[in-house]
């Protein structure tokens, strides 16, 4: 097997042949490497829509400290974040793993 090697050092490629063992091990690692970055994938909208819903925990969470602050009740605080956690919940329940 050809492969192309890059000098890092120096930036120039040089072309080499590969003994059978080194092109086994590196098939062996793009297979095993493979499930992982479609794992990344799958999850990536999921993680995206996660970090959604955390930036918006910060306003009631901020309202419901600052009505605890005050002596106040939180109004429709608590169940906004309670929501929240449950869509959060549920999506982390479909992450691959």
């Amino acid at each position: 097997m050809h492969a192309t090697i890059l000098d890092a050092a120096t930036g120039e490629t040089m072309a080499a042949d590969l003994p059978e063992a080194h092109r086994l091990a590196l098939a062996a690692e793009a297979a095993a490497t493979r499930p992982g970055r479609e794992r990344m994938a799958r999850n990536a909208p999921i993680l995206a829509a996660l970090a959604a819903i955390d930036a918006r925990t910060v306003r009631p969470l901020r309202a419901i400290l600052a009505a605890q602050a005050a002596g106040l009740p939180p109004g429709d605080d608590v169940a906004r974040l309670a929501a929240l956690q449950a869509e959060a919940d549920s999506l982390r329940a479909g992450l691959a793993s």
